[in-house]
């Protein structure tokens, strides 16, 4: 269905050449005319630098996606489990309905494996509280194995926080590793729990 949808269109405005790369698959490389268009824009009211206290006992750590398979939070928190020992949390913003299986099955392992205190879910928030979460935390990580662009890199960014997002997808167009953040590949709790640390 897909397939059919783009072969009748005139033309593409996408938003990374990630995306690019897959309508150009889906179409056996037969693409009407395209150009990319990289999202622009902030969604905070007001730009704050974030003033980080890195001297800090606690080491905390922010996941801002809708929570599905896709996103990978279950990498990131498999990661915790790896980092139990050390003073670090994970704040959670992002939609719990969309996937129920999906959130429940987290929400399960987190509960075995004794993650409570250390993983909090705040659901979605409005621009102005998810911008306080954004200064309040010292690492930003979205291991999404499918981020056509990933916007929220680049608000993690906006406020002086180091990324850790995945090889696939768009991430790689935004994070130059080693400069402003890190790349694991899909699945690859282990690597991340080692990058969480370094950070």
């Amino acid at each position: 269905m897909k397939n059919v949808t783009l072969k009748s269109i005139d033309g593409l405005i996408l938003n990374s050449e990630e995306t690019l790369k897959q309508a150009n698959k889906l179409l056996s490389n037969k693409l009407p005319p395209n150009l990319i268009a990289v999202p622009c824009g902030n969604n905070f009211k007001k730009t704050e630098t974030a003033s980080k206290d890195y001297l800090k006992k606690q080491l905390k750590i922010l996941f801002v996606g809708n929570i599905t398979q896709q996103k990978g939070l279950h990498v990131l928190i498999k990661a915790m489990y790896k980092l139990k020992n050390m003073n670090i949390s994970l704040s959670v913003v992002g939609r719990e309905d969309l996937d129920l299986n999906y959130i429940k099955n987290i929400k399960t392992y987190i509960k075995i494996n004794e993650l409570g205190n250390q993983i909090v879910f705040y659901g979605s928030l409005t621009d102005e509280n998810l911008q306080q979460k954004y200064l309040e935390h010292d690492v930003f990580v979205l291991p999404s194995v499918n981020e056509a662009y990933g916007i929220v890199f680049l608000e993690a960014m906006q406020f002086c926080m180091p990324v850790i997002g995945c090889k696939l997808g768009g991430a790689k167009e935004i994070i130059n590793e080693g400069e402003n953040g890190y790349l694991i590949d899909p699945e690859d709790s282990d690597t991340l729990a080692e990058l969480i640390i370094w950070t």
